[in-house]
């Protein structure tokens, strides 16, 4: 994961969930404007290893604070039968890559492919068990046209 590849509602995000000390605090800032270890490490006055040990942590953080921002938007996406769906786009997916799926979750990948400017979701259903980037899409008995549709 790189830290500018964020959007900055994530960056501000991090920056107020994370509780970063302030040597993280300081590299999360360097690293999203795209420096290397080797350029914070001279410009903090420490060696390389120590600033990927700290960008650990920060990752750490930064993953913590995703997966709970996911559950807490389960928590409060229901529908009438109890189940939770949850819907975002590929590439909010990609930046939780080991997201442990819940049992009958049903997971919304919004815009899965686009054809004629209309985005077309796939669907995940979780067993519990399975990160969610290892889950199938549930798309055996649901046709382009019913997407479409």
């Amino acid at each position: 994961m790189k830290i500018n590849d964020f959007t900055q509602d994530y960056i501000d995000l991090f920056r107020e969930k994370c509780n970063f000390t302030d040597v993280e605090s300081q590299i999360f800032e360097y690293k999203r404007k795209k420096w290397t270890d080797i350029q914070i490490a001279l410009e903090m006055h420490m060696s390389e290893s120590n600033v990927q040990a700290i960008m650990r942590k920060v990752r750490y953080k930064i993953d913590e604070v995703l997966k709970n921002n996911v559950r807490h938007q389960e928590q409060q996406i229901t529908t009438g039968c109890g189940k939770c769906i949850i819907s975002h786009t590929m590439e909010e997916w990609s930046k939780i890559p080991n997201f442990l799926s819940t049992n009958g979750m049903i997971y919304i990948y919004s815009d899965y492919r686009t054809e004629n400017e209309v985005n077309i979701p796939r669907i995940k259903i979780g067993d519990g068990i399975s990160p969610l980037s290892e889950l199938p899409f549930a798309t055996m008995s649901i046709t382009d046209n019913d997407m479409m549709y």
